[in-house]
């Protein structure tokens, strides 16, 4: 990935279908929520009314919430869906906070791009793990990460050294970055099956798909919202 490549957003066929991670789970209870919340309709009042739209609200943010971060990612990062829901998972394995996760490889690259313009403290740290950045310029968003990875695995210096170097590289968690270093070929092999059914799932979706699905929520949370003053005039 040269320069500019870097530093624009990439986006091929694939990438346009990635920005769904768990959002068939959060949907599967969202809908969960709602029976319940017909099946209740005329006999709960008052508490456990609003109990029951507490739970159909709190799921419709959540989904609606994932679809925006992780379109976000996608278009920071170009990487493929599988690849970059098997890096945050792998991640989330070693003790990275999931929201953590999710900016890593843009932070990453965003330190590359830099380090090329005016060197800097990054630049030192790849040198620590003896890597040069304009071997890493040219290589996609996940490609450059498994790099890193693999040269931190492979270090020879002190574990301290690593750990700032990939605190530098990251923006953060070294620590756990070097946890999920010295096991990579593992992890990601667990990480890729776990993930494996919902990059498809993501990937068929696509994202005039997830473009609805936002609008959808959006509305029906806005719907939720003026039922439950309504209700407050009744019950």
């Amino acid at each position: 990935m040269a320069l500019g490549a870097t530093l624009k957003v990439k986006m091929d066929t694939t990438a346009v279908g990635r920005g769904l991670v768990k959002i068939r789970g959060a949907f599967s209870k969202l809908q969960g929520a709602i029976g319940k919340l017909k099946g209740a309709w005329g006999k709960m009042k008052g508490g456990k009314m609003g109990a029951i739209f507490g739970v159909v609200k709190d799921q419709l943010m959540v989904t609606a919430r994932m679809m925006a971060v992780l379109r976000d990612e996608m278009e920071r990062t170009g990487a493929s869906s599988h690849d970059l829901l098997a890096i945050r998972n792998a991640l989330v394995q070693v003790g990275v906070d999931a929201d953590t996760a999710a900016d890593m490889l843009g932070e990453m690259q965003k330190r590359l791009a830099e380090t090329i313009l005016r060197g800097g403290a990054a630049e030192e740290a790849l040198k620590i793990l003896d890597l040069d950045v304009r071997d890493l310029d040219p290589l996609a968003a996940a490609a450059q990460f498994e790099a890193i990875m693999k040269a931190a695995k492979n270090s020879q210096r002190p574990i301290q050294d690593v750990v700032l170097a990939l605190d530098e590289i990251f923006g953060g968690e070294g620590i756990r970055a070097v946890g999920l270093a010295r096991h990579w070929d593992e992890r990601m092999k667990t990480a890729r099956e776990n993930t494996k059914g919902l990059a498809k799932a993501i990937d068929d979706a696509g994202g005039e798909s997830i473009r609805k699905m936002q609008n959808a929520a959006t509305k029906f949370n806005n719907t939720i919202r003026a039922a439950w003053v309504k209700l407050l005039g009744v019950i």
